[in-house]
């Protein structure tokens, strides 16, 4: 199945992007930069997203008996094994991953909380990687708050603590192992971060609120 990873907050949008049938729209678009409130050191202005929104692909055509694509049931899985941080009636959960090698924290934003307190999806809980976390949806402080989509983000641990880090070209190297094809850049004026993304930190202090928050 394919996905999508696009702003959900800038650029043109077809009536797909308000309701719930997923988007199989191209080109990908690097969102990490995009102007929003959240302190993002990496980006220019010092504000970002933080993460990266992802939208479902539709479903095909042909469906098999008893795989049916239900285009409101699908499924976010763990990228590796870790730790569950989350706490009861949260819509974001953070899958926390302690090596001796890596220190990583992966957070997926705008899930159900109802759904994953029911699925046990709690502080402390193992999942291994492909493991079900829960499945895309629409849930900013509540239902139907925002388009139906997935927020990823990443941060790494440093001496300076927890340091939010740009998944874009990881989540392209994943994509291309899963259909075995290779991508290509088609051009800056599309490849590249909205202009939104290099505004002043004062012009950046409103963030959309189709959006989550730093917590």
């Amino acid at each position: 199945m394919h996905r999508l990873i696009h702003s959900q907050s800038f650029g043109k949008r077809r009536s797909s992007d308000r309701s719930d049938q997923p988007s199989s729209r191209y080109p990908w678009r690097d969102n990490f930069c995009e102007a929003r409130s959240f302190s993002v050191a990496q980006c220019a202005s010092g504000f970002g997203h933080q993460g990266e929104d992802i939208r479902p692909g539709a479903c095909t055509a042909q469906k098999q008996a008893g795989n049916a694509c239900d285009p409101k049931q699908q499924p976010i899985v763990a990228v590796r094994d870790g730790i569950v941080i989350r706490s009861s009636k949260q819509q974001a959960a953070t899958l926390q991953t302690n090596t001796y090698t890596e220190h990583i924290r992966f957070r997926y934003m705008h899930m159900n909380p109802s759904v994953m307190d029911a699925d046990g999806v709690l502080n402390g809980r193992h999942l291994a990687e492909g493991e079900k976390i829960g499945v895309v949806s629409n849930y900013l402080d509540h239902p139907n708050g925002t388009s139906r989509h997935l927020h990823f983000d990443v941060q790494v641990f440093t001496r300076d603590g927890w340091i939010w880090v740009n998944p874009y070209v990881t989540l392209i190297s994943a994509y291309e192992r899963l259909i075995r094809g290779r991508g290509h850049e088609i051009g800056p004026e599309i490849a590249g971060p909205p202009d939104a993304a290099h505004a002043a930190p004062d012009e950046a202090r409103h963030p959309d609120p189709m959006e989550g928050s730093d917590n």
